[in-house]
Parts: structure tokens; sequence; C-alpha cells
């Protein structure tokens, strides 16, 4: 039981992690493009 409280946790820190990073990426993209006509189109 211990064993897989302890994967669990560790998934769901993982899981947000992935999320912060792709959140910043997004992030990062939208300043680069929000000054161009393309924009982002139907990705957002």
């Amino acid at each position: 039981m211990h064993q897989n409280l302890e994967n669990y946790l560790q998934n769901e820190y993982y899981l947000c992690y992935n999320k912060r990073v792709a959140n910043r990426q997004l992030s990062f993209a939208d300043e680069k493009f929000k000054k161009t006509d393309a924009g982002l189109g139907g990705f957002v």
C-alpha cells in the first residue's frame, strides 16, 4: 500500500511539473508570436 501511494505521489509530481513546463513554453510562444499577424491560430 505504501509503495502504491509513493508511486501515485511521484506521478502527480511529474504531471504537475510537466504542466508547469508546458505552460511556460506556451506563454513564451504566445509572447513571441503575439507581435506577428500569424499568432497561434487555432492552437490556443
